[in-house]
């Protein structure tokens, strides 16, 4: 028997559901695992076409691997996502459940979890985002990029310190954030100037923001 459309569908929902992995607990990776290994099994048992085994094969050791990466957990309050399960290790901050970040949060340079040491790389879309207890952020994680959905609407949010590693805020990264009055860069950071910072924000420098290099 050849594999159907519904049974192709299903392997196209597990690809789509890979690829955006990012949000996944290991709980989730896991309750799709199973659900792969079926699927695998059942097309290899009971297809006749040959040329379908290598798609079935390819699938399960797709998972397979998806499943030893793609692990969430939580140390001092930060969440994080696995990005890199092999030298050299590396995770992703990510958001946490409502009411999000409070207070003054320290993103650090590395976090250690079941003895494996990670370096913290990138911040998720939204971590930051509509935390309305959020009062303060410290990047001190080599983090490069901040997109615009990063923190935009914590409107308690005062202060905020970038890494020397930061090259790029995409335009209306404060927008919403009403409190924000400083900002200070790591001295050894030359990829920001005080007319640089703020372009395409709805704040101004000279009426509510210190910047500090």
């Amino acid at each position: 028997m050849s594999v159907t459309r519904i049974e192709q569908r299903k392997i196209l929902f597990v690809k789509i559901e890979i690829k955006n992995s990012s949000y996944l607990t290991l709980k989730n990776s896991c309750i799709i695992y199973h659900f792969m290994m079926f699927l695998t099994i059942s097309l290899l048992k009971n297809q006749s076409r040959t040329r379908m085994k290598p798609l079935a094969i390819f699938a399960f050791m797709l998972l397979f691997s998806y499943s030893s990466f793609a692990q969430t957990f939580e140390v001092d309050g930060i969440s994080y996502n696995v990005t890199s399960a092999v030298e050299p290790f590396t995770v992703q901050v990510m958001p946490i459940a409502a009411p999000g970040y409070i207070g003054d949060i320290v993103v650090p340079a590395q976090v250690t979890h079941n003895d494996t040491i990670f370096s913290i790389t990138t911040i998720a879309d939204y971590t930051f985002a509509n935390n309305h207890q959020l009062t303060s952020l410290d990047f001190q994680c080599p983090v490069v990029f901040l997109s615009y959905k990063t923190f935009r609407g914590s409107e308690n949010l005062t202060q905020i310190k970038f890494p020397a590693t930061l090259a790029v805020i995409e335009p209306c990264a404060f927008w919403g954030c009403i409190s924000l009055h400083e900002i200070i860069i790591h001295p050894d950071n030359s990829n920001f100037g005080s007319t640089t910072i703020l372009v395409g924000t709805d704040l101004s420098p000279h009426e509510k923001i210190r910047l500090h290099f």
